[in-house]
């Protein structure tokens, strides 16, 4: 890892015996597997991660479920979940407290890490870095692609009954609003963006393709709509605005967007086509 990590992306490698019923996939509360998880090294970082705040410093999803029979350990299933860390001070305590490969039970399932994955070349999905490196390594692109990976929507406040209301439509200020709103929130002070700009950038930046879907989640209590698919961007001319919208788009994959990234939700990355 860099000497200084403020972002850092961890895939933890889950085993669970298959003979037990688990439910956990892209539509369980991944939050809860990996808040127990901590919580059975590090009672006390567990609660800090667990408080109430409209930003938590950390993302969580799961990528993927692989049954027995497909490349895993017989009579298991194996659970990639995908942690990002947003402030400096977490990367060491979270990665020592995962390290102790606790076994957390889950439902009627024992659950256990196998593998952490923390650099690129290891998993497409685990890296690290500097915000200072990610800005002095942005290259300003002309299109951005992102990839909707888990389901993702966008808190737009309340009807006059105070239900709220959710975006479904990935639109230039939608989306970089929401990646700046969570990086000046996280980021180190010194670097907050001016929302102004950010604002200006996307009035001049145009969707030049999408393939989106619309899904609904069963959570249980509760059913969960948003989508996933990609969709392009065409930026604006004016170097300042497309160094500004870049540097969010390659921030995405550490931050997620939109609503409840802590929950399995906004899961997202730039591809290159």
């Amino acid at each position: 890892m860099h000497k200084t990590t403020d972002l850092c992306a961890l895939v933890i490698r889950l085993q669970a015996n298959q003979d037990s019923v688990i439910s956990v996939g892209p539509n369980y509360h991944p939050q809860v597997l990996f808040l127990e998880l901590i919580r059975r090294a590090n009672p006390t970082l567990s609660h800090e991660l667990h408080q109430d705040i409209p930003n938590k410093p950390f993302t969580v999803s799961v990528l993927s479920v692989t049954p027995s029979g497909h490349g895993c350990t017989p009579n298991t299933v194996q659970i990639d979940l995908r942690v990002t860390l947003l402030q400096a001070k977490l990367v060491g305590p979270v990665t020592q407290a995962l390290s102790q490969h606790v076994v957390v039970p889950i439902g009627h399932a024992m659950v256990s890490v196998s593998d952490i994955f923390a650099k690129q070349k290891q998993h497409l999905w685990a890296g690290s870095t500097s915000v200072s490196e990610l800005i002095a390594t942005v290259k300003p692109a002309h299109k951005l692609t992102l990839e909707f990976v888990r389901l993702t929507a966008f808190g737009q406040g309340s009807d006059s009954a105070g239900k709220k209301r959710l975006g479904m439509m990935p639109s230039p200020e939608t989306v970089f609003g929401s990646l700046a709103r969570r990086w000046n929130d996280l980021m180190p002070s010194e670097h907050s963006l001016t929302m102004e700009q950010i604002k200006a950038a996307t009035v001049d930046t145009l969707v030049s393709s999408y393939h989106l879907e619309t899904q609904m989640h069963d959570l249980g209590v509760s059913v969960q709509k948003g989508f996933i698919g990609t969709c392009t961007y065409e930026l604006s001319p004016d170097p300042m605005h497309r160094q500004l919208l870049t540097l969010l788009a390659d921030a995405s994959f550490y931050l997620g967007i939109g609503i409840k990234t802590a929950r399995g939700m906004g899961l997202c990355r730039r591809i290159h086509k």
